[in-house]
Formats: structure tokens, C-alpha cells, sequence
């Protein structure tokens, strides 16, 4: 009978102790020097390697010492997913939606775009900010799964081990 209670809690340890599905949100500060600046869209974009299963949500924050007005161009691996309004300092995009996409490895791009105001009089020269990544982490298979089965195997055994004895 003791055995029975031991493969028991065995058991519903193996059940429980998966690993957790939540989505993981990173902080990322950015900053970008615009390289030969001639017009409003800085190149080249800030590029955030990131690593998801399928999930990828971000969004942008001005600094409140953002000296004039901006647009973000969200890009995945290299293709615009997202743009944002005209940002002041200290606004927020709000967060979008780039996914889904496939699980693996990916390059966020935050590209701004300059807008005349304050102290921008046409030519974007550089921009920062940071970015809130949200995404589905790669993991490898849960504890939880490889307990379980271990659990039923010794279960299996345990029970008709019983049965011949």
C-alpha cells in the first residue's frame, strides 16, 4: 500500500511541475545616429535580435527629452508590420501585434521618422527610446511532461508487477 502512495505523489509531482506557458516582456533602450541624414526616415533602423515561438507584440516609448516630433516603423526581418502615429516626448505608440511568426530566431527593426517640430526643421538625425518587447519564449520540452511519462511507466510496472504477485 505504501508503494501505491509514493508512485501517488510521484505521479502528481510529474502532472504539476510543468513548465509555464507565459509570454516574456523585455525593456530595450535604443539609440540611433542616422547615418548620412537627407530626409525624415533615419537609416539604418535600430535591429533587436529576438527569439520566439510565435508571439511578437512591441511598442515604442519617446524619452520625455525627445527633442521633436516622431514616427516608428516596426520591421520584421526587414519587412514594416507596424507604424506608429506622430509621437511627442514622452508618448508611448501603443503596443502592436507583429505576429504571428514562425518560431525561431527574427530581427525587430524600430525605424523612426522625423516629423517638423521642436527642434526638427526637415532632416531626422537621430532618435532613441525605448522598446517593449513582448514574445513567446523558445524553451525546451517541460519537466512536467518528461515526469509524467516517467510516472506512468513506473505506475505500469508498479501495477502489474502487483497483479503477477
Amino acid at each position: 500500500m505504501r508503494a501505491h502512495l509514493v508512485l501517488a505523489v510521484f505521479f502528481g509531482l510529474g502532472l504539476f511541475s510543468g513548465a509555464s506557458s507565459a509570454q516574456q516582456t523585455l525593456t530595450v533602450p535604443i539609440s540611433v545616429i542616422c547615418v548620412n541624414p537627407t530626409n525624415e526616415l533615419c537609416s539604418p533602423p535600430a535591429n533587436i535580435p529576438v527569439s520566439t515561438t510565435g508571439v511578437l507584440l512591441a511598442s515604442y516609448a519617446a524619452p520625455i527629452t525627445h527633442c521633436g516630433p516622431i514616427i516608428i516603423h516596426f520591421l520584421v526581418d526587414g519587412v514594416q508590420r507596424a507604424v506608429s502615429g506622430v509621437l511627442n516626448a514622452g508618448e508611448s505608440s501603443g503596443t502592436f501585434d507583429l505576429g504571428p511568426v514562425s518560431a525561431g530566431s527574427h530581427v525587430l527593426g524600430i525605424q523612426g521618422e522625423g516629423a517638423v517640430g521642436g527642434c526638427n526643421s526637415g532632416i531626422e538625425l537621430g532618435f532613441g527610446g525605448t522598446v517593449q518587447i513582448t514574445l513567446s519564449p523558445t524553451s525546451v520540452p517541460a519537466p512536467g511532461i518528461l515526469m509524467t511519462g516517467l510516472a506512468l511507466l513506473i505506475t505500469a510496472f508498479g501495477f502489474f508487477r502487483l497483479r503477477r504477485g
